[in-house]
């Protein structure tokens, strides 16, 4: 009897410690089931996006720890694997459960997206709410790789070169590349020891080139002279004779470069026409690397044509014609300053007054010019007034205004008083010889 209690008792544990074996094992089962199974209604994420043009593509980078995924779209398309719909992504969380999820948003080239990244927390449960996030796209400046090359280096050097104020080095024969916008933009490049680039110092422009490749760098043994212009236009040539050799550009946005040795050298700067230039020659000493550039000071020139006029009554206005421009004055001096060279001019008659010289050319060379314009008088014939023998009183009353016709009128009155004098003197003579006859004839 006690034998079967006993028996009952050892079933009744084992069944007890068997049941809560199984209890736990299932229990295990069913937690990791619930964390890690597949449900049919978990949340998803959604990135919407806005800035893009259509058929722009994008993508973000979601996941957790080190399962990650990049998802991609093109707006207006429809991304099937992923439902994405025009300028959505649509990722499921549902692969691993429940929790927080980073993403990165991988920008297209010329925009910037905004969040560029973050966080969101996504759950596993049936009916668990979606998550949206939306990621606004701004266009960014469009940048250019250029690159720097050299051919001549010994393997291994480094050499770098610096474009506006950032430096990149390297020990191979390409230094860069310099993401750009298009632009303008200005270089250096130091030596490399006793080795000098040519040219070391510059500008170049990116103008929307996928890529621009600054290949004309040359090392040589030695160093360098820069000679730089001041003052002087873009289109303006000059050179630099510089220890027997001549090198030329033009303008003041780039250097007139010479490789030599260390030593003392002469120059003389080579000038354009209608400029001066300051220092117009000297020496240069080269001890070791190079310096500043020798600065050339141009300064450009003109002279002056002057027209004088005469015989205008003064605050007369009258006009001065060069190269068929007019240049109207009540100043008896006009003065323009022009380059070397031809310049053809007229002068216009004024009313009562004609020009002489009426025109001509002036020729500059290197010295100013003076041309005088003197005005006459003229007799103007009217069409209107009273005739008289073929003259018109008009005329006649203008010709007496002018200096020739009150000589004329002088004239006239003195030979009328001269022949009025001798008239006189005639009648007196008459008399006397009248009396005398009367005389003679009473003493007869």
């Amino acid at each position: 009897m006690q034998k079967k209690e006993l028996n009952k008792k050892g079933l009744l544990a084992l069944v007890l410690v068997l049941t809560m074996v199984i209890g736990s094992v299932a229990m295990i089962t069913a937690t990791t089931d619930n964390a890690y199974a597949t449900p049919t209604g978990g949340s998803i994420v959604i990135f919407n996006e806005v800035g893009l043009p259509t058929g722009t593509s994008w993508s973000v980078e979601f996941g957790s720890g080190t399962s990650v995924t990049q998802y991609s779209s093109t707006t207006g398309t429809t991304f099937t694997l992923y439902s994405s719909i025009t300028t959505s992504i649509n990722a499921s969380a549902s692969v691993n459960g429940r929790g927080n999820y980073t993403f990165y948003v991988v920008n297209p080239n010329g925009y910037s997206g905004s969040p560029s990244s973050g966080t969101v927390f996504m759950g596993y449960q049936a009916g668990a709410p979606d998550v949206t996030e939306l990621i606004t796209f701004t266009p960014t400046a469009k940048t250019y790789p250029v690159t720097f090359y050299t051919g001549n280096l010994t393997a291994g050097q480094v050499w770098s070169v610096t474009v506006n104020g950032v430096t990149q080095s390297s020990n191979t024969n390409t230094v860069g590349p310099f993401n750009l916008e298009n632009g303008t933009y200005s270089f250096s490049i130091p030596n490399v020891g006793h080795w000098y680039a040519t040219p070391f110092k510059g500008t170049f422009t990116v103008s929307g080139n996928q890529k621009t490749l600054q290949n004309n760098i040359i090392f040589s043994y030695g160093y360098t002279v820069s000679f730089k212009a001041q003052y002087l236009p873009l289109y303006v040539p000059w050179s630099v004779t510089f220890n027997g050799v001549t090198n030329s550009t033009t303008g003041s946005s780039a250097y007139v470069n010479f490789s030599i040795k260390n030593g003392s050298y002469s120059y003389s700067i080579n000038i354009a026409p209608d400029w001066t230039v300051s220092p117009a020659s000297g020496t240069v000493t080269v001890s070791g690397p190079p310096t500043a550039a020798e600065m050339i000071t141009f300064t450009e020139v003109f002279y002056k044509i002057i027209f004088v006029e005469t015989g205008l009554p003064s605050g007369t206005a009258w006009i001065i014609n060069i190269n068929g421009v007019p240049y109207p004055t009540t100043n008896g001096t006009v003065i323009l300053t022009e380059h070397n060279g031809s310049y053809s001019y007229s002068a216009e008659s004024m009313p009562g007054y004609t020009a002489s010289p009426a025109s001509g050319t002036v020729a500059l060379g290197y010295n100013d010019v003076t041309v005088h314009i003197v005005y006459s008088t003229t007799t103007v014939k009217s069409t209107t007034g009273s005739t008289s023998g073929g003259f018109t009183t008009t005329g006649i009353s203008n010709f007496f205004h002018t200096e020739t016709g009150m000589l004329t009128i002088v004239i006239v009155v003195i030979v009328i008083i001269g022949l009025v004098v001798v008239a006189e003197t005639r009648g007196h003579e008459n008399k006397g010889e009248s009396k005398g006859n009367h005389s003679k004839h009473k003493k007869i």
